[in-house]
């Protein structure tokens, strides 16, 4: 079994998500594009998780992504997929701007998800999306998962365990193309554009913040710099 379907806890959370009678957890994907081109792929590895969904905006692209990558449901509405009582957690691979009512959906809908970072486009409908969560008895993942690499766990055990000594400073450096005009076949294209709710420091920042939250602990305080380099 996998950790997932073994009961895997969201942080803060004490609900788990259990296994079907028949030993799996079915699942229904938001997004033909990065949801099929990586999350797909990493549900599939799981011998105990069946994708049984997949979500666009149109029926074609639905039944068109549903046939190419072998996936028994196609769905062109989220809200139907939410609904469908056969589908046990919602991975939610769509822009950040769509993301909310997306996620309240299937959380109404008594679905587990598996939502990107940042949730949405902004703190007010992010902060709607963990009311939401909170006290329901559901799993909320984040799609974080740059703490797991194998240097940087490494780096934190070097750290807990005092080999580095005490820290009191670091750099941090995340080196992506996402946002250097992506060509147009690369599912994230939509990252150039800010109205998307995307930027480096909320897309990749993000990210990087949970390596430095693994390895250092929580947040204490904060000093930002305002300033942008010239060009």
């Amino acid at each position: 079994m996998s950790e997932v379907a073994s009961g895997a806890m969201a942080a803060g959370s004490t609900a788990k998500i259990m296994p079907r009678s028949s030993g799996k957890l079915r699942v229904g994907l938001i997004s033909a594009a990065w949801g099929a081109y990586a999350h797909l792929p990493a549900w599939r590895s799981l011998e105990d998780v069946e994708v049984v969904g997949i979500c666009t905006s149109r029926r074609e692209t639905a039944e068109n992504a549903a046939r190419q990558y072998r996936i028994e449901r196609p769905f062109w509405d989220y809200r139907a997929m939410a609904a469908d009582p056969d589908i046990d957690i919602i991975d939610c691979g769509t822009r950040p701007n769509w993301r909310r009512d997306m996620v309240l959906a299937a959380l109404s809908a008594g679905k587990h998800v598996y939502n990107g970072i940042p949730f949405t486009e902004s703190f007010e409908s992010s902060r709607r999306l963990m009311q939401a969560w909170s006290g329901s008895g559901l799993v909320g993942g984040v799609d974080a998962f740059s703490e797991w690499f194998p240097a940087h766990r490494m780096l934190r055990e070097l750290v807990q365990d005092g080999f580095l000594g005490r820290p009191f400073a670091c750099n941090l450096q995340f080196h992506i193309s996402l946002f250097n005009r992506p060509r147009r076949d690369f599912p994230y294209t939509w990252f150039q554009h800010g109205e998307h709710g995307c930027s480096a420091l909320r897309n990749l920042g993000s990210h990087a913040l949970h390596v430095l939250l693994s390895v250092f602990g929580e947040v204490e305080s904060v000093v930002g710099y305002d300033a942008q380099y010239p060009r």
